[in-house]
């Protein structure tokens, strides 16, 4: 697997966890997001920055990031830098990117639809980094595709029978915030891990005290239950 420290892309600020806390002991590589159809060429179809904590180990808990553009964003980057924080990698997926052009041709590739850049996002990250349970975020307007890629209609229609599924999905915009399970079997302490997080970027000017009525939220809809009193969840091995 490819992993360095991308400077260039940190100096030119195309990371999404803007603030320095987060980014300081994360490592970024920019992997390959594979074709669905399996075309064995050669050739990578399309790219996207993988955030990757020191200490995150194979098996541990991704994130598909789904946002416009990988510009520094106010709401969002207090949000991307807690999931770091808790040893969550962070896979940037964006549209634009996702079809680039082939070689030789005119720049005439078709638009791939961001349901189907989630799932190569998810193959990515389970089948060349290792991750064991991967959760899509999405951030503004256009992110809805996060809440269809954790549904199994929509996994079997890209995937078909193979294993690799979504265990949840997470969509922020307009100050509301919606959770829904996937159908990836997954210790429901990982999602307790990822719903902390969220809790941890309140008091921020961007998101105030939001990120605490979303993660109370989190809680009810991704593990049926209200938030325990003590944070106990938050810093368990992953």
């Amino acid at each position: 697997m490819l992993r360095g420290t991308l400077l260039a892309l940190a100096a030119a600020g195309t990371i999404a966890a803007a603030p320095a806390r987060a980014t300081e002991y994360t490592l970024f590589a920019n992997i390959c997001l594979p074709d669905l159809a399996g075309a064995a060429t050669g050739h990578c179809p399309a790219r996207a920055l993988l955030n990757l904590p020191q200490a995150w180990p194979r098996g541990g808990t991704a994130v598909a990031l789904l946002t416009a553009a990988p510009v520094p964003d106010a709401p969002r980057d207090p949000l991307v830098a807690a999931l770091l924080a808790e040893n969550i990698a962070v896979l940037e997926v964006v549209p634009a990117t996702l079809a680039p052009a082939a070689e030789g041709d005119a720049g005439d590739a078709p638009a791939v639809h961001p349901v189907a850049g989630l799932y190569r996002a998810l193959v990515a990250l389970r089948r060349a980094e290792g991750a064991g349970t991967v959760i899509a975020v999405g951030f503004g307007e256009g992110a809805s595709a996060v809440l269809e890629a954790a549904s199994e209609e929509e996994a079997r229609r890209h995937l078909g029978d193979a294993a690799d599924r979504f265990a949840a999905a997470m969509l922020f915009r307009g100050g509301v915030a919606e959770f829904v399970r996937g159908t990836a079997e997954v210790r429901e302490w990982r999602l307790a891990v990822a719903c902390e997080a969220i809790r941890l970027a309140a008091g921020t000017p961007a998101t105030g005290n939001e990120s605490l009525i979303w993660s109370d939220a989190c809680y009810a809809r991704l593990l049926g239950r209200a938030r325990p009193g003590i944070a106990a969840t938050a810093r368990l091995p992953q």
